[in-house]
């Protein structure tokens, strides 16, 4: 093993270090979610990194987007991110592609990987991503922030999740991103496919739902501090957060209060409910 991975043991066994370094994964947004994974991916060892996205910096990225400063301010998001890489790990294959998803060139974007992660910031793109994996059988680590929130899922091609995030008039009202939410919502994007915790998901492409199923988790997603589904988390950083329209609770109001009642305090259940997620994955 050589120095580089060193201190990814033991928490990674060396074949699992070995094996991250044969797979291509595909990053599709390079801001505010999308930066940080790149950092994450790059230095955990995955062997090739394509990162797309079409846009350039602008002063309102330097809030939170990892790759941005003063210095890139109208560069390319993508040709940033391949500097990144190379940069810190230049071991890597990396690929940076300055342009926008769309339905012409998804197939050709995510040919040849092994996982794609989200990191869009539109529902229209994201479905679009969603339907391209599934027609090329890819498993999706998504991504998606608000304010005081960070929501992360994992779905693979036979799953219709993105239709139950996003139901056909679901809109985007709040556009709020603080500098550490993304940190925290890539941080469990890459966990969703580190090997000693979905060992199934990163190996086989296959998973186990116990007695749960996505639809019925987000049916109920207003428990979103409880483990429903255990590649389903919902981080409240702040109890006065509001909760995303996916998540918000769709039950009569004096049940809305009781569930609401599971919130406090809010730190508490939510690293319970983690710890929780990843005790079950680790088995």
């Amino acid at each position: 093993m050589e120095t580089r991975y060193s201190r990814n043991i033991p928490a990674l066994s060396e074949e699992e270090c070995a094996l991250l370094q044969t797979k291509r994964i595909a990053i599709i947004g390079c801001g505010g979610l999308g930066g940080h994974l790149i950092d994450l991916a790059a230095r955990i060892g995955f062997g090739a990194i394509r990162a797309v996205d079409g846009d350039v910096f602008e002063e309102s990225n330097l809030n939170r987007q990892l790759l941005c400063d003063c210095s890139q301010l109208g560069k390319s998001k993508a040709q940033a991110a391949a500097a990144y890489i190379h940069r810190v790990n230049p071991q890597i294959s990396c690929e940076g592609i300055a342009v926008m998803l769309n339905a012409d060139n998804a197939a050709e974007l995510l040919a040849g990987c092994d996982l794609v992660f989200d990191a869009l910031d539109s529902i229209e793109s994201r479905r679009l991503l969603a339907y391209a994996a599934a027609a090329s059988n890819l498993p999706v680590a998504y991504g998606a922030i608000r304010g005081w929130v960070a929501q992360a899922t994992l779905y693979l091609p036979e799953e219709p999740l993105i239709d139950l995030l996003y139901p056909p008039d679901a809109r985007l009202s709040d556009k709020s991103a603080l500098a550490f939410t993304p940190a925290l919502c890539a941080a469990l994007q890459i966990s969703l496919w580190s090997p000693s915790l979905n060992r199934h998901a990163l190996l086989c492409r296959s998973a186990e739902y116990g007695n749960s199923h996505p639809a019925f988790a987000l049916k109920n997603a207003s428990m979103c501090l409880k483990d429903i589904w255990r590649h389903f988390s919902v981080v409240i950083l702040r109890e006065s957060a509001q909760l995303p329209a996916d998540a918000r609770p769709r039950k009569p109001a004096a049940r809305a209060r009781r569930r609401r009642s599971m919130f406090r305090p809010a730190a508490r259940r939510a690293a319970r409910s983690l710890c929780a997620v990843l005790d079950r994955c680790a088995r």
